[in-house]
């Protein structure tokens, strides 16, 4: 299984979640539409394990997606 990592610079208290490569937001790392809009955040990954893409993006606070990993 492999692990992404959405750094989000527009969401409140910019934050970055974490997603299952499958989950329908992550589309293993190519977002709900095609490409990632460089201006909203970016895709890091793939980790091979949950404690990796935890820190994936350093001094950034992580959180779970609610979705595939709720």
């Amino acid at each position: 299984m492999s692990y992404y990592v959405y750094e989000n610079w527009r969401a409140r208290g910019y934050r970055a979640t974490i997603h299952v490569g499958t989950c329908s937001f992550c589309k293993n790392g190519r977002g709900q539409t095609t490409g990632t809009r460089a201006d909203n955040g970016k895709w890091h990954g793939p980790f091979s394990t949950l404690k990796a893409a935890q820190g994936g993006v350093p001094g950034v606070s992580t959180q779970p997606c609610s979705r595939c990993l709720g």
